[in-house]
């Protein structure tokens, strides 16, 4: 008998909706609680973090003499492109240890001023070529050298465009530095000076071409703040993913709640299934007991009746 009166149909959305309408100041609450949680652990983890940079970008191709210009007369005669293969190896090598090592470190192999706070104190120090032989030996040197490199990016582009014949080959520069604007500046100098010797070094030349130009083609390059609404933006972010998932948590919460407790509420249904009547329902003894509890009278008012 138990058994039968535990058996419900399958649950329907006018049931469902009137089960979570029973509990809407628990979701709502869920909500709140999520969306507060969320927000304040969006603005913790980005409220200081400012990343300071800018693109710069660089054409380069491969070049013939002024002379052997004069006597193809055509652009392709005196400029090409150069392939994927060659501007991967290019990009390599600037995203190398080696030239990471080559923007923090100025003609003479001393530290550039700027690139970091700990540099900047070796400088001034008293021995200051003692002081910097001996750091090149720590695991700092190194350490300098990775943020360096993690604070620019290399890639490339090549080909030709429909509009234009002539064949192009670009280098761009990503420069991202976290919470450093005066060494994101710095970088952007030693960007601006060391990437074209660089190329102009190192890139190999196709055969029939005898040289390599590499020229910045950016001028609106100065450093700027790159996420300046990150900690608004996250914030809103978590809040809204963090609100959307406790408020379902608590929605399948209230169902499986709802449906786990057999008590009858629902005669007609219990009628149709037991094909008997119900005579009567036996109310909860605990409320019953609490609210006569309630309503018994104290000592001190059977006192006072007593004196009235």
């Amino acid at each position: 008998m138990e058994e039968q009166i535990g058996v419900r149909d399958e649950i329907t959305l006018s049931e469902l909706f009137k089960i979570l309408c029973r509990k809407a100041l628990v979701l709502i609450l869920a909500l709140v609680i999520g969306v507060i949680a969320g927000g304040v652990f969006g603005f913790i983890t980005t409220w200081n973090v400012h990343y300071y940079g800018t693109t710069v970008k660089f054409y380069i191709n491969p070049a013939k003499s002024e002379d052997a210009s004069s006597e193809t007369g055509s652009q392709y005669g005196v400029y090409g492109a150069y392939g994927k293969q060659v501007m991967d190896s290019i990009v390599e090598l600037l995203e190398s240890e080696s030239f990471s090592e080559t923007l923090m470190l100025d003609n003479n192999g001393f530290p550039v001023k700027g690139i970091s706070d700990e540099i900047d104190a070796l400088i001034v120090a008293k021995d200051k070529q003692g002081a910097i032989e001996a750091w090149r030996e720590t695991d700092n040197y190194k350490s300098v050298i990775s943020l360096v490199s993690a604070s620019t990016t290399y890639s490339f582009t090549t080909g030709t465009s429909a509009e234009d014949t002539l064949a192009k080959s670009f280098v761009s520069v990503d420069i991202s530095v976290l919470n450093n604007e005066n060494s994101a500046k710095v970088l952007l100098e030693r960007v601006k000076e060391k990437v074209p010797a660089y190329i102009i070094e190192n890139m190999i030349k196709p055969d029939g071409y005898d040289k390599t130009n590499c020229q910045r083609i950016t001028r609106l390059d100065d450093v700027k703040l790159l996420n300046p609404d990150e900690t608004k933006t996250t914030a809103v972010k978590y809040g809204v993913l963090l609100g959307a998932l406790t408020f379902i948590a608590a929605c399948v919460a209230v169902v499986i709640l709802d449906y786990s407790d057999k008590r009858l509420r629902n005669f007609e249904r219990t009628m149709n299934q037991l094909g008997m009547p119900v005579l009567g329902v036996i109310p909860t003894i605990v409320e019953k007991t609490e609210k006569a509890v309630k309503e018994q009278p104290t000592r001190a008012d059977v006192s006072n009746k007593e004196v009235e």
